[in-house]
Formats: C-alpha cells, structure tokens, sequence
C-alpha cells in the first residue's frame, strides 16, 4: 500500500516500504530548487529504506531548465546507481519538451547507469513492465 512521503504544489512522492518501491508524480513546471529538493528526498528514501523500484509519472510536468538537465546527469544519475536501485520507470511527460530532456538526460548518463529503465506512456503499462520480473511487486 503507497502512503504519502511528501506533497507540494509540484511534486507528490508516495512510498510502499514493504515493497521497496516510490513512486513521484509531477505537475507543472518545477522551479529549480523543488525539483533538486524532491530528487535528494528521493535519494534519501532509496538509501534509508532499500528501494529497489522507482516509478516516476512526468505525464503533467513542465519542461526542464538546462540547469536541471545538467544536474540529473551529472549529479543525480551517478548517486542514484549507488543507492540499489534495480528499476526506474518513466511515464513519458504529455510536453515534448520534457520528454525530449528526460530521454536525453538517460541516454548521455548510460554509463553511470546501473538499474534498469524503460519509457511508458501509461501507468498500467509500467506497471505490469515492473512485475514481468518480480511477480507480485504491487499486489
């Protein structure tokens, strides 16, 4: 069952502990600061509570700054490979340019890259994507 870890204007991230599952939902175009600040509680939940799968649903998210990009790539990716992460998945953002950045992002930092990750254009799709594996994640 997913309870709520935070909740601002921006971002929504739920958490299923006994799962070793979060799950994010973003909204609009994120400021700079909420954006880096959601990702470190992110970061802090995948080392403090052993998440293996990351789902993030960009479907209503805004663009991201170049500054934004350059700091998933840099900064972000490389500590998220480090937490244990098995699988991430993105459903895709309605605004071409967010789903152009957010594939960008991915694709330069594969090397860093340690789990898993695919695109999806629905949530059910991902969903079932994350069990072919791990038979009952989400049930």
């Amino acid at each position: 069952m997913l309870s709520t870890f935070f909740e601002n204007r921006y971002l929504k991230i739920y958490q299923a502990p006994s799962k070793h599952m979060v799950v994010l939902e973003w909204h609009g175009f994120v400021p700079s600061e909420d954006y880096r600040a959601g990702l470190e509680m992110v970061l802090q939940l995948a080392q403090e509570q052993n998440v293996k799968y990351v789902l993030t649903d960009n479907r209503f998210m805004g663009p991201l700054v170049m500054a934004d990009q350059a700091w998933t790539k840099k900064e972000l990716i490389p500590r998220l490979s480090k937490t244990g992460i098995e699988k991430l998945f993105i459903v895709v953002s309605m605004d071409i340019f967010n789903a152009m950045a957010v594939q960008n992002i991915l694709n330069e930092a594969c090397d860093a890259i340690t789990f898993e990750y695919q695109y999806f254009h629905s949530y059910p799709d991902g969903v079932d994507w994350l069990t072919q594996t791990k038979s009952g994640v989400l049930s």
